[in-house]
Order: C-alpha cells, then structure tokens, then sequence
C-alpha cells in the first residue's frame, strides 16, 4: 500500500514541479513585455496555480484509493489463509478458495494441498 501511495505521490510531485515551472517562466516573462501583454498573463496564475493544487490533490486521491484497493487484494487473502491454517490445526480440512481477482493464489493453493494431505494421512492413520 505505501509503494501505492508513495508512486502516486511523486507523480503528483511530478506534476506540480510541472505546473510551478511553467509558472516560473510566466513570471520571468511578465517583466520583459508591455504592461498591457504583463496584465495578460498576470492573470493566468491564479488559473496555472489552481491547476496545480487540483492536480496535485486529484493524484493524491487517486494514490490512497488505489492503495486501499490493492491492500485489500492481499490483505483479506493474508487473513483468509491465516484462518484456514488455523482451521486445518482444528481438524478442518474442506477446500478453501479466494476471489480470482485477489493476490496470493499459489499460497492458498499450496495450503489446501497441505490440508488434502493431512486429511490422507489422517485417514490411513485412522485405519492401521
């Protein structure tokens, strides 16, 4: 999740650093023209500075939502697993799958193949 939100931040920093630039060069250039071509363009920071924080809040937004998003495909996982290990300690060896679209499949697969396991062994166990 941080590498999310992190990735999403420096694109925003990105960006900004964009926007602020060109806002510098508007500023330089506002010294060297007419006074009617300097009003002009005065008028279009208010608009660049705008774009800039909108910009820059709308990546930020975007980041914690996609890091929220993608924790959940492996945290409920991690939780699921966790549970059924705990089952299969209890005796419980039924299959358990996760959502297609959630991360961590192989180590799920794995832990149902240590559970059918448990259960053959079990079995031939109980049958000696």
């Amino acid at each position: 999740m941080l590498y999310s939100i992190f990735s999403g931040i420096a694109a925003a920093g990105a960006l900004n650093a964009f926007f602020m630039f060109r806002l510098n060069d508007l500023m330089k250039s506002v010294g060297t023209d007419t006074v009617k071509g300097s009003a002009e363009r005065l008028g279009a920071f208010p608009d660049l500075a705008i774009i800039a924080i909108l910009t820059f809040v709308g990546c930020l937004i975007f980041a914690i939502v996609f890091g929220i998003w993608l924790s959940h495909r492996v945290a409920g996982p991690a939780l699921k697993i966790e549970r059924k290990i705990r089952e299969i300690a209890a005796g419980d060896y039924s299959k358990t799958e996760l959502r297609t679209s959630d991360h961590l499949q192989g180590i799920m697969f794995e832990v149902n193949a240590l559970a059918q396991t448990l259960e053959t062994a079990r079995l031939k166990e109980s049958h000696k």
